[in-house]
């Protein structure tokens, strides 16, 4: 039986960003798994998303009362495990004197599968939004006992909001001992970094994501009272209440209340970052819609929809983001102009303002305007964001994508856009945008799958087609747009969409009793 978190703990979580998890599972499991663990990566190769088909027992770990009554509680009952995964080591090293827990990328041993900067994660492998609200986690698994000189994951409390990582001044979480088999739960947009290990035995931990598949309409916690109330574990010295009641609300399935009438916009991109939210959600009112409107038409032209490319020594621009100040489009995950969270914030009355800005033939201001219609979640908004499918900038399309299945709508005018984006190929979108190589087609097809996926759970949109289309989207060599299109035919269950997902998942099985050398595979 799940162990659904309780009031006190959504609330930590809504603050903090995190919450540490113990699941409730035999302890040998764990020293089983550390034991597999160092055998594949150390004697075998690095299997990267098939490390769990590779050591099978982690799905234990995961299917835990306690993390799956977590993430059912943060995600809603519908979450689905992301094909993304990753080992992350920290091998042995000696450590500067300079080091302690605020550092920012000091050296790590030779061979680690850890970063140990200030860093907020890349959606993998293309960029998707980043959003307040939790759509998206990742699950921090430490299989062994993991002393702070083994170099245990740090954190930023209370971080998931921030606009960019910056080096900390305050609210570092930095562990004394993390327990075997501890499972650390946090927002996919918390500050994090890696540490050294200064013993001699390698650290390691395996990273998991989650998705949020539904908008959440009631609590999916065991909620005993509606009110909000600041946990008395809040470890953010900084205190940002209006944003962390916004996310309150949206977990409960409620509309964000109005908030004070001001014509201040000097938080607007402030460096610094809990005055800058303080300011988005504590002036989430009517009366700032046209100050807030006139700000963002002030970025027609800002050129912001492409990315800010990193050069090599040579002064060559290599396909990696350098991370800006301003919000802009990168390949590692998409800030919006504060502007746009605002607005999204305020609700149904924003609804004719973000209309408009998408109706707008800047992509930027495109890009923003379906973020916000996306997050307000209405039918209205469907038909604006819909009209950017044809749009000629990946970009754009790649947004209003993910808008629609995120809004919780009806979205059967989009189909017929989402076929023909699934099986025709756009000639202007077959570069590589990163170098994991992935090109902007792939990332557009994903997020069709992505929102075909949730819209399965909104009544009224037309599962036949849904059906259909997932099964196109099956005849791909991209691993994470087929491994989700079988969760989307899995979850329609009907006789046709079982054997589509079947006969794909015959072909595709993965025999993990083939041990030893990496020759045998």
């Amino acid at each position: 039986m799940m162990k659904l978190l309780s009031d006190a703990e959504v609330q930590s979580f809504i603050c903090n960003g995190f919450l540490i998890l113990k699941p409730d599972i035999d302890a040998e499991v764990h020293g089983r798994v550390d034991q597999e663990l160092r055998h594949v990566i150390e004697q075998e190769f690095v299997f990267g998303n098939n490390i769990l088909p590779r050591i099978p027992g982690l799905f234990d770990v995961i299917d835990s009362p306690a993390v799956a009554g977590a993430l059912t509680s943060l995600l809603g009952e519908g979450y689905v495990l992301y094909p993304h995964r990753a080992v992350h080591s920290s091998t042995p090293v000696e450590l500067a004197e300079s080091v302690d827990g605020d550092s920012h990328a000091p050296r790590m041993g030779k061979g680690s599968m850890a970063g140990s900067g200030w860093h907020q994660d890349a959606q993998s492998p293309l960029a998707r939004g980043r959003y307040h609200t939790p759509w998206s986690l990742i699950l921090f698994y430490f299989p062994h006992d993991t002393p702070r000189e083994m170099g245990p994951t740090r954190l930023q409390a209370g971080s998931y909001m921030n606009s960019r990582p910056m080096r900390p001044v305050q609210n570092v979480v930095f562990p004394e001992f993390i327990e075997a088999g501890t499972c650390v739960l946090l927002h996919f947009d918390m500050v994090h970094a890696g540490f050294p290990s200064a013993t001699d035995l390698t650290r390691y931990m395996v990273k998991f994501v989650f998705n949020r598949t539904e908008r959440p309409r009631a609590p999916t916690w065991h909620s005993e009272s509606p009110d909000w109330v600041p946990p008395d574990d809040n470890l953010v010295e900084d205190p940002m209440e209006a944003a962390w009641r916004a996310n309150w609300h949206w977990l409960r399935g409620e509309r964000f209340p109005p908030q004070i009438e001001s014509a201040d916009l000097s938080w607007l991109d402030h460096d610094d970052q809990p005055f800058r939210l303080r300011g988005m959600y504590s002036h989430a009112s009517v009366s700032m819609i046209p100050e807030l409107k006139t700000s963002l038409l002030n970025k027609v032209g800002s050129g912001r929809e492409e990315r800010n490319l990193r050069k090599d020594e040579d002064g060559k621009a290599i396909p990696q983001d350098d991370v800006t100040r301003e919000p802009r489009w990168n390949e590692r995950a998409i800030v919006f102009e504060d502007e746009a969270y605002t607005l999204a914030a305020i609700g149904e009355a924003a609804l004719d303002t973000l209309i408009e800005v998408t109706a707008m033939q800047d992509p930027w201001l495109k890009i923003n305007g379906c973020f916000g219609l996306g997050e307000i979640g209405v039918q209205e908004g469907i038909p604006a964001i819909t009209q950017c499918l044809s749009h000629e900038q990946q970009q754009v399309v790649r947004q209003a994508i993910e808008a629609l299945g995120q809004s919780g709508c009806v979205i059967n005018d989009a189909l017929p856009a989402f076929e023909t984006l699934l099986i025709e190929a756009n000639p202007e979108w077959q570069a590589g945008l990163v170098l994991r190589g992935w090109v902007a087609q792939d990332q557009v097809r994903l997020n069709i799958v992505m929102a075909l996926l949730n819209a399965i759970n909104v009544e009224g949109n037309d599962i036949v087609v849904i059906e259909r289309l997932l099964g196109l989207a099956l005849h791909s060599d991209n691993g994470y747009q087929t491994a989700l299109a079988c969760e989307g035919l899995a979850r329609i269950g009907s006789a046709t969409a079982l054997q589509m997902a079947t006969q794909y998942l015959q072909r595709q099985q993965f025999d993990s009793s083939l041990k030893g050398n990496a020759r045998l595979y």
